[in-house]
């Protein structure tokens, strides 16, 4: 399994992903994932898929997504879904969005068997801020969820 942070954590709310890593590392959990930040480049999720192996492994790409809700809150979603869901993908902060990037990787036959999507709805992306109150209390909520998926993830691949 991997678990891939996209973001700038010199940004606020846009580094929930680094915030979530960082929280993973401290408290020893998801034992044996493979924990990666992107930075802010979505396309660099094309690299990933395509190294050997990659295609077999669960992906879950955190990332704050302007969605049109509360900001806190989380959203777990498809690749397929992130257009519809994502109101702002952040082109003018990444060089291409999760949208793009997942098309692309669509489009080459790059896509691993099950990505997820982790969605922080932030308050505000800016310049010299950490985390707002609220993306800083959805941080538990996005690791009960990658860890909801990855039993799921588990189930399926068992047969159960």
């Amino acid at each position: 399994m991997r678990i891939v942070a996209v973001g700038n954590p010199f940004c606020g709310d846009d580094g929930v992903g680094a915030a979530v890593l960082e929280r993973i590392r401290a408290e020893g959990l998801f034992p044996g994932a493979e924990l990666i930040d992107a930075g802010t480049d979505a396309l660099s999720l094309l690299d990933r898929f395509a190294e050997t192996g990659a295609a077999e492994r669960l992906h879950i790409i955190i990332d704050a997504a302007k969605m049109g809700c509360e900001p806190g809150r989380v959203v777990g979603f498809a690749p397929a879904e992130a257009r519809r869901r994502i109101v702002w993908d952040r082109l003018s902060l990444h060089g291409l969005g999760l949208a793009e990037a997942f098309a692309l990787a669509e489009g080459l036959g790059a896509m691993p068997r099950r990505v997820v999507v982790v969605g922080v709805e932030p308050t505000e992306v800016r310049m010299d801020r950490g985390l707002s109150d609220a993306v800083a209390a959805a941080v538990p909520e996005v690791i009960r969820l990658i860890r909801a998926e990855v039993r799921a993830d588990e189930a399926d691949h068992t047969g159960h």
